[in-house]
Formats: C-alpha cells, structure tokens, sequence
C-alpha cells in the first residue's frame, strides 16, 4: 500500500475550459472568454478542484468575465512572488503559487467560520468523504454552511451521497490549518 497522497483530477484543457465557464453560460458562447478559460485552466495544471472554485468565484461575480477574473488571480500571484528573490521563482513554484492563490480566492468567500471549520473536518477525513450530516455533526455546521462549500466549488456531493473534496482542494485547506 502506498503512503504517498492522491493526486489531484487532470482533467482535459477543453474540460477545463468547458468547467470554468459552466455557469456562465454568458461567458461560454464568447470564443475570446473559452480560450482565456483554457489559458487559465493550463496555467493551473488543469486541475479539477481550482478549476471548480474558480468556476464558482465567476458565479459570485456575473459583472465579472476571464479577463476580471485573470487579473484579480495574477495581482494575488504577483504580490505572492515578489517577496521571493528571483532565483527562488522557479515554473513548480509559481504553478503552485497560481494554484495556491486561485484557492485563495475563494476561501475569501466562504460565509464564515463555520463553513471553513466544515472544509477542515472534512479534510480529516482526506478522498473517503463523509455523509452530510455526519460532516455538518462534526463540524457543528449548518446545511447552510454546507451549502455554501457546495457553491463555493470547494466540495461535490458524489452519486453515493457522500460529500468529497478534490486532493489538491484537501491539501490547500489543510494547509490553512
């Protein structure tokens, strides 16, 4: 058995892209908007777990289109490696900084404490997942809180009903602490 942890979902570029936009069908019609999309996808590894909270941080934001959403992602990442000497700012850490930050983003929209505290037991329990109310009893959390996990893109409900965060989501939330 190995101890090494899961690997986030690679999804496709067009996927990706295709899952950015997906509730923005505004967006999705505008070839400029899908090619920023898979642009933005590719610069984050084409990760699923980003790739959803990204998608539901331009939901949040109907003004918003890619290139709001791009800026507002590259000015977190240029702030984050500017403290770094330029030796340090090698390609696997600034992909893990854009990842990173990407997740940043949303967590800044999380309701409040509660939801965050959810996302951390859940965490506890890494790709296995939990039932919803055994999620929200341990995390003494509202479906409400649960709600917004959900549309913050930070979890799915998976067909068996349990409640599931992507590897990479897993490893960002931990690394809150």
């Amino acid at each position: 058995m190995s101890s090494a942890s899961p690997r986030p979902r690679i999804l496709s570029r067009r996927e990706s892209a295709a899952r950015l936009l997906d509730r923005r069908p505004d967006l999705s019609v505008e070839r400029k908007q899908r090619r920023r999309a898979r642009d933005l996808a590719d610069s984050l590894g084409n990760q699923a777990g980003v790739v959803d909270v990204l998608a539901a941080w331009l939901e949040a934001n109907p003004d918003a289109d890619m290139g709001e959403l791009s800026s507002a992602l590259g000015d977190r990442i240029q702030l984050r490696l500017a403290s770094l000497p330029p030796a340090a700012r090698t390609e696997e850490l600034t992909v893990t900084a854009r990842v990173e930050e990407a997740f940043g983003l949303g967590w800044e929209r999380i309701p409040d404490e509660r939801c965050r505290e959810l996302l951390r037991v859940l965490a506890l329990c890494a790709d296995a997942g939990a039932p919803e109310d055994v999620l929200c009893d341990a995390a003494e959390a509202r479906r409400k809180d649960l709600t917004a996990a959900l549309d913050g893109g930070f979890v799915v409900r998976g067909d068996d009903g349990l409640v599931r965060a992507d590897p990479a989501t897993l490893a960002f939330i931990v690394g809150r602490g």
